[in-house]
């Protein structure tokens, strides 16, 4: 939809819910005003400032167009996720929005349940843009050492990601990404047949601009490399997920967990686990969706040409 058709008529609203220890809400509704858009937030131990003190309710004003722009973002990630949990009692996320806009009206209502992810990246980026807005939140500048390691805009088309989660015994995925948005995704599936062993399928594609920056952005806002992970001993013949980042001066550095996690509910919630599996699901999921219509370079038994990534 065009950011023209999407002027508010009518008031529209969006509620986040969710959290671990404590369940809370916060409630914006939407007012348009001749060229102008009124936010009201009503917060309910939700989003909660610097020192830990509830986000008391403020309003802001948007202009249509930054209104529309934002509007368009939510749809915009609620498009990119294409299998939703259905609502449920034990749902602990849940995010509601209604936009009637002078050319449709759009309702949406998506739940979770407890470790499931798929709502973070779109309820987080509504956090963001309200946590900024608010005068009771200072955004403080903090040093990202991802960025720093990747380098300037030019640099990062130098760059490269490595994911791998393959298992000599299982299979799994290689993929690797480069900044400049070339992709190649190598997934290996074990066959019925024992005497069949491993086959694999290879791909090549090229991400859109919008593709690429999904995946700096979850690089940068998790600032990757400045995760610290508990790394116990693996079990019998589990496989281990590994990240790894190589900047423009061939420079690398690597991220690897075994790839089940041994933290409770609430102890992962607010763990670097989360952050290192919420990056690599982000990555994975855009380079399957871009090369799900793709007829493979290569479909057979595990070829060691396919070992490398280069």
């Amino acid at each position: 939809m065009r950011l023209k058709d999407m002027r508010l008529k009518d008031e529209g609203y969006i509620s986040l819910a969710g959290g671990c220890e404590v369940h809370g809400e916060v409630n914006i509704s939407l007012k348009p005003v001749g060229e102008q858009v009124l936010l009201e937030v009503e917060n309910h131990q939700y989003l909660y400032d610097n020192d830990s003190n509830p986000i008391e309710p403020f309003t802001f004003k948007l202009t249509a167009e930054e209104a529309a722009l934002f509007m368009s973002q939510i749809l915009s990630e609620i498009k990119s996720v294409s299998d939703w949990t259905e609502p449920g009692s034990t749902r602990d996320k849940s995010l509601a929005i209604s936009f009637p806009m002078e050319s449709e009206s759009i309702k949406v209502q998506l739940f979770e349940y407890s470790m499931d992810e798929e709502l973070d990246p779109i309820m987080e980026m509504i956090e963001d843009y309200i946590l900024e807005h608010s005068p009771q939140f200072t955004v403080k500048a903090v040093r990202n050492i991802t960025q720093e390691f990747l380098g300037t805009e030019e640099n990062l088309k130098q760059a490269k990601i490595e994911l791998t989660d393959a298992h000599m015994l299982w299979g799994g995925d290689n993929i690797l990404v480069l900044l400049d948005g070339r992709v190649r995704l190598r997934s290996v599936t074990r066959q019925e047949s024992p005497s069949e062993g491993l086959w694999e399928k290879r791909y090549s594609c090229q991400l859109d601009t919008e593709s690429m920056q999904g995946i700096i952005d979850s690089l940068m806002a998790t600032d990757l490399l400045t995760l610290e992970l508990y790394d116990r001993k693996g079990l019998p013949d589990e496989g281990r997920m590994s990240i790894t980042l190589t900047n423009y001066l061939d420079q690398t550095y690597t991220i690897s967990v075994w790839k089940g996690s041994t933290l409770g509910p609430i102890e992962y919630q607010e763990s670097p686990r989360r952050q290192f599996d919420k990056v690599y699901r982000i990555i994975k999921n855009i380079v399957e969706k871009a090369c799900k219509n793709l007829q493979p370079e290569y479909s057979g038994k595990v070829s060691k040409a396919g070992d490398r990534q280069d």
